[in-house]
């Protein structure tokens, strides 16, 4: 006799958004505040770009080099922490 799996519930942070449902839309995310976030990350990444141009690095290096002289602690930094 096989047992029959019942289904688990789905945490409500795997639950998708119903774009039907407004007080989903509106109770879930505050969009104004989304919004202003993407353009705060989008002007960072374009100084950052522009910041590794001139240095002669990648973004990426320009980044890690960031993370590198604005970690908190006292120990150095491990791979870990910086990806």
């Amino acid at each position: 006799m096989v047992a029959s799996r019942r289904a688990q519930p789905r945490p409500a942070s795997a639950r998708t958004i119903d774009p039907s449902n407004d007080r989903d839309m509106s109770d879930t995310v505050d969009y104004a505040t989304l919004a202003k976030f993407r353009y705060e990350l989008r002007k960072f990444q374009a100084f950052s770009k522009a910041a590794a141009d001139q240095a002669g690095l990648t973004p990426q290096q320009h980044q890690a080099l960031l993370t590198i002289r604005g970690f908190s602690t006292q120990e150095p930094v491990s791979v870990g922490d910086l990806a």
